[in-house]
């Protein structure tokens, strides 16, 4: 199994909702994805991510599809608009 975890700072917190949206409508658009939770802090301060992503695959090359599928593409598109920062760690579990 392979872990992907991708942590979020946001430029505003009004955002937070319209992410989560995107994030989590990708298991409906992208074959491989086994397991998606999105995550959100009641009270994200300091070095705190506002939103995280875990998501697990089955295979590297699993991960590797979901990475460049249109669906997936679309969604980092609309997230460079609206994050500071950016933070993933990708393993095997």
């Amino acid at each position: 199994m392979i872990t992907h975890i991708v942590l979020w700072k946001v430029k505003q917190q009004e955002d937070i909702s319209s992410i989560r949206k995107a994030l989590e409508s990708l298991p409906e658009r992208v074959l491989g994805i086994k397991r998606l939770v999105v995550g959100v802090p009641e009270n994200p301060s300091g070095p705190m991510a506002d939103i995280s992503l875990y998501s697990e695959f089955e295979a590297w090359d699993d991960l590797r599809a979901y990475q460049v599928h249109p669906e997936h593409q679309k969604v980092v598109e609309f997230l460079k608009t609206r994050v500071t920062e950016r933070h993933v760690s990708d393993y095997e579990s």
